[in-house]
């Protein structure tokens, strides 16, 4: 576990192992896959995280070595962004459950940011850059005298924004869901 949180606090506040020039595949299903550093199109989405973590610090008190998931799916009308973080000790446990792949990784300003959705591709682009990340990797859930131990989750506090004709509104905040 110690050695988990040093190398979220490289990965954090130290530029990333990256591998250029290598294949990734969407979704890092095994722990072979790499996944994409993906740089931003639309200048309006570095202002909503602008607010965004200026808003979680103050509610949420985020741990140095929380990790953001950032998810964009298609609306009749625009599109909804989600967003929420939380400590990087839950992540594997909280991604174990999901079916969603993801679509690449980006930092803001030391934080790191992992993007989900289909239509991701509509605000960020992937670079050749690629790193592997250890929570994406999948594990079997710890056993006591075999019994499965039931990992102990907790939802992030999580953003809602809209996205529409270039304008982001924050539409509401509280436990939603934020992956699939």
């Amino acid at each position: 576990m110690v050695l988990l949180n040093k190398f979220l606090l490289c990965l954090l506040f130290n530029p990333c192992l990256v591998l250029s020039g290598t294949n990734c595949s969407y979704g890092g299903k095994k722990d072979t896959d790499n996944i994409c550093f993906v740089t931003s199109k639309d200048t309006t989405i570095s202002d909503m995280l602008k607010l965004y973590f200026r808003e979680s610090l103050i509610t949420n008190k985020k741990s140095a070595t929380a990790i953001t998931f950032l998810r964009i799916a298609k609306l009749s009308k625009g599109y909804e962004l989600r967003i929420g973080s939380f400590d990087s000790t839950q992540t594997k446990s909280f991604l174990s459950s999901k079916r969603e792949k993801v679509y690449g990784f980006t930092k803001h300003r030391n934080n790191l940011i992992f993007l989900f959705g289909k239509d991701a591709h509509q605000f960020f682009s992937r670079t050749t850059a690629t790193s592997k990340f250890i929570f994406f990797e999948q594990s079997q859930p710890a056993k006591r005298e075999n019994i499965a131990v039931a990992p102990t989750i907790q939802e992030p506090i999580v953003y809602v924004y809209k996205y529409q004709n270039g304008i982001i509104t924050l539409i509401d905040r509280g436990r939603f869901s934020l992956l699939k």
